[in-house]
């Protein structure tokens, strides 16, 4: 391991450790000023407030051109969800967190994420469903990170979290591909598992980061065939690409 990725590692074990066992504020992982409440575990509430935005669209996530209630796309082919919650763009410094949540065996990082996503969410749905990773996945990387944030938002929602899903085979990364390419790739890929068949009527499908929409456009009628009515998504990020929309 280089000194350099070690050095950033230990400091992230030791705000961890300091934010357990020190009833004092502990500095914000940002800009290092003191926190004066617990509320964010990572940030102090200038540096949350910098995340906000109000000009995204509530359907899909993305960056609004104007204020209104809809973007175009979702007025012309909508997702097959409702609502969709996330953090922000997939963009500094939100981006670094995801990569050490996946890449640098830093799962903690879920339940931080979690807890200023939670405060975003008016209306839980009464089931969470993680979007699964196909099982070499998983394996290699000691487990799943959507799985990681639902359970920490059941602990602050008061709502479930069930594994309703599986992924049948590998597939190819999403980005870059086509429609038809996506909607080929994602074929049969996911199934629902047979002891899930009784959803109730509002779920929301838990994900780190939402890119084209298509894996998530892929799962809902799945669950629609077992009666759900209303689905929202709850992710960390959301790419802001147009071109991947959807």
């Amino acid at each position: 391991m280089r000194l350099s990725t070690m050095r950033f590692a230990l400091r992230d074990f030791v705000h961890h450790l300091a934010w357990f066992l020190v009833p004092s504020p502990t500095p914000c992982h940002l800009c290092g000023l003191p926190r004066v409440t617990q509320d964010h575990s990572l940030w102090c509430h200038s540096c949350y407030q910098s995340l906000s935005s109000d000009c995204l669209c509530p359907r899909c996530g993305l960056q609004l051109a104007a204020e209104e209630d809809l973007c175009g796309q979702c007025l012309l082919q909508p997702p097959y969800w409702q609502r969709l919650y996330c953090l922000g763009d997939y963009q500094f410094p939100l981006d670094q967190y995801i990569h050490k949540l996946k890449y640098q065996q830093q799962p903690y990082f879920a339940n931080d994420l979690a807890a200023l996503l939670a405060k975003r969410i008016d209306t839980p749905a009464a089931v969470m469903i993680p979007v699964p990773l196909f099982w070499r996945r998983q394996w290699q990387r000691g487990y799943n990170q959507s799985e990681l944030i639902a359970r920490a938002l059941s602990q602050r929602l008061g709502n479930r979290t069930v594994n309703a899903l599986k992924r049948t085979r590998h597939t190819q990364v999403q980005r870059g591909l086509t429609r038809k390419e996506r909607q080929k790739n994602l074929q049969g890929a996911i199934a629902l598992l047979p002891s899930c068949r009784a959803l109730p009527s509002h779920v929301a499908l838990v994900d780190d980061v939402v890119t084209t929409g298509s894996t998530l456009n892929a799962i809902c009628p799945l669950l629609f065939e077992c009666g759900v009515k209303k689905i929202d998504i709850y992710c960390i990020c959301r790419t802001g690409d147009p071109r991947s929309k959807c």
